[in-house]
């Protein structure tokens, strides 16, 4: 089974995987969190479909302004291709390719949470 394209698990949003990507984390932002023990951090991601949740520390040491000015758009980015993954893989697709819109082929095809 091949798809094009994806329905947001969050609304009625469908897209190929990029244009997913896109729309998730900048309408979906909450389905990510970023936290600080310190100076130590980590995002968390959670699926609105099954509820499982993802934790992951990011090996950083930096102090809270130099992060959130330089990485934190890039650590949304990562964790919501992460929480994609997961949701095409477990929820829509179990074992089939996504078509990316761009010949890219699979991408993050069966990650789990």
């Amino acid at each position: 089974m091949r798809i094009e394209t994806v329905k947001c698990p969050s609304c009625d949003f469908v897209g190929y995987f990029e244009e997913l990507h896109s729309h998730m984390a900048e309408d979906h932002r909450d389905l990510v969190s970023v936290t600080a023990d310190g100076n130590h951090w980590a995002y968390e991601v959670c699926c609105p479909t099954c509820g499982e949740s993802y934790r992951q520390p990011i090996r950083l040491n930096f102090n809270e302004a130099e992060f959130s000015q330089v990485y934190h758009e890039e650590i949304i980015a990562v964790a919501t291709n992460v929480l994609i993954g997961h949701y095409i893989g477990e929820h829509v697709l179990d074992a089939a390719e996504v078509d990316t819109g761009n010949d890219g082929g699979p991408n993050g095809v069966g990650q789990r949470l």
